[in-house]
């Protein structure tokens, strides 16, 4: 039940609320894919060191951590999803989405972390 339903707010909710709830899901999708993307660029840096680092291993072993990163960027998009496909706007509590998000960071944070040391060669 709403406490007050006349003036701006009437007009807001009738003539602006829907569009407004587009807007915001589709600014909610593009967000999310910008910062893929800019994760994606982190996959393709990541990558790159992977292979160096391949190359001047003695016994040439294999390190996988970079394609977690891919698993992040899938789980990003997805919540982005959830959320744009919810209705309402990014407030809104959707915990499956809210968990997804923070598994993403989570990989993002630790393979970031990974790298860096990869790139600096242990020094920091």
């Amino acid at each position: 039940m709403r406490a007050h339903a006349s003036g701006w707010g009437l007009f807001f909710e009738k003539k602006i609320g829907y569009p407004m709830k587009i807007i915001s899901q589709l600014l909610t999708i593009y967000s999310w894919i910008i910062a893929s993307a800019l994760v994606f660029f982190l996959f393709a840096i990541a990558r790159f060191f992977n292979q160096r680092r391949q190359k001047k291993a003695s016994p040439p072993r294999k390190y996988l951590q970079h394609w977690w990163l891919i698993v992040a960027i899938i789980a990003f998009i997805i919540s982005a999803g959830f959320y744009a496909l919810s209705g309402g706007y990014i407030v809104a509590c959707i915990p499956a989405a809210d968990a997804l998000r923070i598994i993403g960071g989570t990989i993002v944070i630790f393979v970031g972390l990974s790298m860096m040391n990869s790139m600096l060669g242990g020094r920091s």
